[in-house]
C-alpha cells in the first residue's frame, strides 16, 4: 500500500495507491456530529456566558441577533485555540521523542511534563512520527 500525502496551495491531499482519499480532519469534518460534541458546545458557551457576565452584560446594545452571532462562535473560538495548542504540543512530542532538547512555554508545561512521563514510563520505540 502506498499513501502519499501531496501538497497544494495552501492545503494538501492524500492518495492510497494513487486513489484520492479524504483525510481525517476532513473526514471528522464532513461527518455527523458525535451527541458529545453536541453537549459540548453548549457547554462551553454556557461556561462563557458564567465566566463573563459583565462582558455579556456589556452586549446588550449590540441587539439580539448579533448577541447570539457572537456568542454562537465561541465553541469554535476555543476549539481553535486547542487546535493551535494541540500542533504546539506535537511538534514539541516530535523533538523530544527524538531526543532534542526542547524550551517548553509555561502555557505548555503541563501537556510536555505528561508525555516525557509517558516516554519515560513506557519507553516506546519510534517507528514514524507524525507521519502521514
Amino acid at each position: 500500500m502506498s499513501i502519499r500525502r501531496i501538497n497544494s496551495g495552501k492545503g494538501h491531499r492524500y492518495t492510497i495507491d494513487g486513489k484520492p482519499v479524504g483525510g481525517v480532519t476532513t473526514l471528522i469534518k464532513k461527518g455527523l456530529p458525535a451527541p458529545a460534541l453536541m453537549y459540548w458546545s453548549a457547554r462551553t458557551v454556557a461556561e462563557y456566558v458564567a465566566d463573563n457576565l459583565d462582558q455579556v452584560a456589556a452586549m446588550e446594545g449590540m441587539g439580539r441577533n448579533s448577541i447570539v452571532a457572537a456568542l454562537k462562535e465561541v465553541p469554535w473560538t476555543k476549539r481553535d485555540t486547542a487546535a493551535v495548542r494541540g500542533t504546539e504540543v506535537h511538534s514539541l512530542a516530535e523533538k523530544l521523542v527524538h531526543g532534542d532538547e526542547v524550551e517548553v512555554p509555561e502555557h505548555l508545561a503541563g501537556h510536555v511534563e505528561s508525555y516525557t512521563t509517558f516516554l519515560d514510563e513506557w519507553k516506546p520505540k519510534p517507528i514514524l512520527v507524525e507521519a502521514v
